[in-house]
């Protein structure tokens, strides 16, 4: 892309704190540290009806959701995913995962 001279947002630049070492942007669909534990808490705080999906507050561990069953992802992704994503990430990102959602 450097060499076309297009996006000149996402080009590679050289670290000046590290010499030899590049710095690659990283991906705005990508939660920050802070952004992540409060996605996280909220999905373990999370009180639902009885039967409606399983326990969410057990699978996370170490920052990762475990397993699950796949009706309980399929709760995650299309009901569970949008509430717990407000306020975070960028407006343009989050709106699109909640579209999709």
């Amino acid at each position: 892309m450097e060499v076309c001279g297009i996006r000149e947002h996402l080009w590679l630049k050289r670290d000046p704190q590290r010499p030899g070492k590049i710095f690659k942007h990283v991906a705005p669909y990508v939660l920050r540290l802070e952004e992540l534990q409060t996605f996280m808490n909220r999905l373990a705080s999370l009180k639902v009806p009885i039967d409606y999906c399983g326990s969410l507050g057990k699978h996370i561990m170490d920052k990762k959701l475990g397993l699950m069953k796949s009706h309980d992802w399929h709760v995650l992704m299309q009901q569970l995913m949008p509430l717990a994503l407000r306020g975070l990430m960028d407006a343009h990102v989050r709106l699109s995962l909640m579209h999709l959602s």
